[in-house]
């Protein structure tokens, strides 16, 4: 055939394919549309049905904790405490070796028989000497158990080895057959001063499942225990996950949740959600930032200073000398978190120095000023800053665990005035212009 007769032919064959891939394109489109529109209903579907499972189950206050109402689901002495109320059999909770034996089984020691619960000794806060002191120490007729409690504090130097060098000392007598250290922590991480050291690690939990799998065991004239245990659970929970305000898992609604209808939109509404949060705090605290500037200007000093979130994927502000040079250090004021998980937020002066490098004060005028401020406006000092305290006047930054902080922080990012976020601006400011020329004069404002 040739060359000439083949152009028709191409061309028709060309075309042919042009209108199959333009129909193919159509039909995806259309079919994009389809599920996409499917997606919208089943989500509006879901989200129905749990809305009128949650505003039923709200009327029975799902969202109250003692530990939380009081503010104390991550203090450490407070935990410590209540832990080794439920660990004495002879405490006022009446439930003997309930609770005890509980935490035995968990750590893989053998249970005491309620006949020797009279022998079990509980201790918080025991000094050790020169061995610093041990949050809990458990010790039963045959076993010395030490519990060393972190929620947010670090370790100390070499804290571990020396508790472990305390309980294999032969002072305690040979019917210590059994010795134990149990790290607890939030989520059960290892130890930094434990490499090679014998303990076990132990998350907040997986003490609440320790727990919660005896609290059906309490008696029924013994309400007030059943609930105060029921309430630790949840505070222990709180502490595991980082979260300010948690209820035990409602079996209806994680059903509705998990059934093959809803799963697939329930998982990509957590995404988008995830999504959401970032995006609401970033904007909540790029807003912060933007009347914080706006003060700066109407004082004059934004050449000498400026405001500005300390990364692009966080919610720290700071305010920090404008003219820095590479390589050098300065004070500057910052928060710590405006929107973050806990709600653990504090706003101060840091030291001149590297990111979690930690200092005290080094010369008379920077404990001058630090007594200074401690004095006039609370707070306190520490390795990290030269004074700080509770961001909102000591309630800490939004939390971005929480529904109802969030319904707040988008609300407040909608309104054209923003009356949070300028209340925080305002809170750093106060502080910013009450100390900036003492801090200017100290003689390492400028550090290299």
């Amino acid at each position: 055939m040739e060359t000439s007769n083949l152009a028709p032919l191409f061309v028709e064959r060309t075309n042919e394919l042009l209108t199959r891939i333009a129909g193919i394109k159509k039909a995806s489109i259309l079919h994009q549309r389809e599920v996409h529109q499917a997606a919208m209903q089943a989500t509006k579907k879901l989200l129905t049905e749990a809305v009128l499972h949650i505003e039923r189950i709200e009327r029975g206050a799902p969202h109250f904790n003692v530990f939380h109402a009081l503010g104390i689901v991550r203090k450490e002495l407070v935990q410590s405490r209540f832990l080794a109320f439920l660990l004495l059999p002879m405490a006022e909770h009446g439930q003997n070796t309930l609770f005890l034996n509980s935490f035995l089984a968990a750590i893989g020691l053998p249970h005491v028989d309620a006949a020797f619960s009279k022998d079990v000794q509980v201790q918080t806060e025991l000094s050790i000497g020169a061995g610093g002191r041990l949050d809990i120490v458990l010790k039963g007729p045959s076993f010395l158990v030490a519990i060393e409690n972190k929620v947010d504090a670090g370790e100390q130097e070499e804290q571990l080895p020396r508790y472990r060098t305390w309980l294999d000392s032969d002072c305690h007598g040979s019917e210590c057959k059994h010795r134990e250290l149990v790290f607890l922590t939030p989520s059960g991480y290892d130890a930094e001063t434990g490499n090679g050291l014998e303990y076990r690690r132990m998350s907040y939990l997986e003490l609440g499942s320790i727990f919660e799998s005896v609290v059906e065991d309490v008696g029924t004239d013994a309400a007030a225990v059943r609930f105060s245990v029921e309430q630790y659970i949840t505070a222990c929970r709180m502490v595991s996950l980082g979260m300010s305000a948690m209820t035990k898992i409602d079996p209806e609604l994680l059903a509705l949740l998990t059934s093959p209808e809803h799963l697939a939109t329930a998982l990509e509404l957590q995404n988008q959600m995830a999504v959401i949060r970032d995006d609401a705090a970033q904007k909540f605290a790029d807003q912060v930032v933007t009347f914080l500037n706006q003060q700066l200007i109407a004082a004059e000093v934004n050449q000498d200073w400026i405001a500005e979130r300390q990364n692009n994927w966080d919610t720290a502000v700071q305010i920090r000398p404008a003219r820095l040079t590479e390589g050098r250090r300065s004070y500057f004021l910052v928060a710590s978190g405006i929107v973050m998980a806990n709600g653990k937020g504090w706003f101060g002066w840091r030291w001149p120095q590297k990111l979690f490098d930690y200092r005290q004060p080094s010369s008379v005028a920077e404990a001058e000023l630090a007594k200074r401020m401690t004095d006039a406006d609370g707070g306190k000092t520490d390795g990290e800053a030269i004074w700080f305290k509770g961001l909102r006047g000591g309630v800490g930054a939004y939390d971005s665990t929480s529904s109802d902080d969030m319904v707040k922080v988008i609300e407040d990012n909608r309104k054209e005035d923003h009356p949070l976020a300028k209340a925080i601006a305002n809170e750093l400011s106060e502080v910013f212009f009450k100390w900036k020329d003492e801090i200017v004069k100290l003689p390492s404002f400028l550090a290299t």
